[in-house]
């Protein structure tokens, strides 16, 4: 064996210690409950401790330290089995978060401004450790890693995500075929609308395909058995919390789902691949996503923000993901950014000039 095999293999088998921060968002969550509950007076203003996280503080330490500062030796690397066995923990993480965050949520602690910025606040750490989560592992060659993918998109009522993700998204993104790959002048609020409204009847519609080629009885239909489990979460939470349980499991699934929505929109706004027609199109390239090189963040999401070698390769398990120095980055970190995107004209004035300065540099390539 070579030693540019071993190297290979010792780098998809080893960790950075960095990755174990991705479990640091159920913790925020329990850490503000406790929190809140130790200073109930000021319930209110605790609530925001996750967005005040999402939004200021990651955002200061990637401005104020230097992806060197977070290198780590390979002495300390752990392997990577043991990383995923406590990522395939995750449902049953979130289980628990989610009866303790419910239970608080009908509290006395807190008024109705209170209780819309909790359901917010737990339906972005949703989006994190549900959805972002799930992302990795249905990209997993092993089928018990791609169903608990699964089942944590069902806790969110985002199965559909597995379908269109994989069969459509990674295979037409940067085109037109693609609702996930926004177009240049293209709002967030169109461009949700769009998702909401085709991707439920598409991903039935791609299982349908899937069940008649491989001659599969109807009632083996897999989509309809998580969206069955989203049931049950639904059905759960009016037996043990009534009406208001039923309230917060849609509101913070809901948000959990655009927060995503609204990442998927960052990454691929405004960039197209060459059509040569009958569908078919130029090979996916590193200029077809939007990153960013933030090393904090990237822990925190699992290299999701290298999204143009998750393209390039798919197959890439998160650590062994890199950064592309062709693929386009917003001038500010993509936690403004997800700010920016709600007020459109402010987001054009951000990302078009990017998009000009791309396209006159493919424009000299040719």
């Amino acid at each position: 064996m070579t030693s540019k095999t071993k190297n290979t293999k010792s780098a998809g088998s080893e960790v950075d210690p960095g990755f174990l921060l991705v479990f640091i968002v159920p913790v925020l969550i329990v850490l503000t409950i406790y929190s809140a509950e130790l200073l109930p007076y000021y319930a209110n203003y605790i609530v925001w401790i996750p967005l005040f996280v999402v939004f200021v503080l990651v955002p200061f330490l990637n401005i104020i330290s230097s992806n060197s500062f977070f290198y780590v030796s390979s002495s300390y690397m752990f392997g990577k089995s043991c990383f995923m066995f406590l990522l395939r923990l995750m449902p049953l993480c979130k289980i628990m978060v989610f009866y303790y965050s419910l239970n608080f949520f009908q509290s006395e602690y807190l008024n109705i401004f209170g209780m819309f910025v909790w359901v917010l606040s737990v339906g972005f750490c949703s989006a994190l450790d549900c959805i972002n989560i799930s992302h990795e592992l249905i990209h997993s060659r092993y089928k018990f890693d791609r169903f608990i993918g699964c089942l944590l998109l069902s806790f969110v009522c985002f199965a559909r995500f597995r379908w269109i993700h994989l069969y459509i998204h990674h295979r037409y993104v940067a085109t037109p075929i693609d609702s996930a790959s926004a177009k240049r002048g293209e709002g967030l609020y169109s461009y949700l609308w769009n998702r909401f409204g085709s991707d439920i009847k598409l991903a039935y519609l791609l299982e349908y395909k899937r069940l008649k080629n491989k001659k599969i009885k109807v009632w083996k239909n897999q989509l309809m058995v998580w969206d069955g489990i989203s049931l049950l979460c639904f059905i759960g939470c009016y037996i043990l919390w009534g009406a208001e349980g039923v309230i917060f499991y849609v509101l913070q699934s809901f948000f959990a789902v655009v927060v995503f929505e609204i990442i998927d929109y960052l990454q691929h706004y405004g960039l197209s691949r060459e059509s040569y027609g009958n569908n078919h199109f130029e090979p996916v390239a590193d200029n077809h996503s939007w990153s960013q090189d933030s090393k904090l963040t990237n822990f925190i999401l699992l290299n999701l923000m290298h999204h143009a070698d998750h393209h390039k390769s798919p197959g890439k398990s998160f650590n062994q993901l890199q950064s592309r120095t062709a693929s386009p980055k917003y001038p500010y970190d993509f936690s403004f950014m997800i700010l920016s995107v709600l007020i459109p004209c402010v987001f054009f004035r951000i990302a078009n000039p990017v998009l000009d300065q791309l396209y006159k540099k493919n424009e000299n390539k040719k």
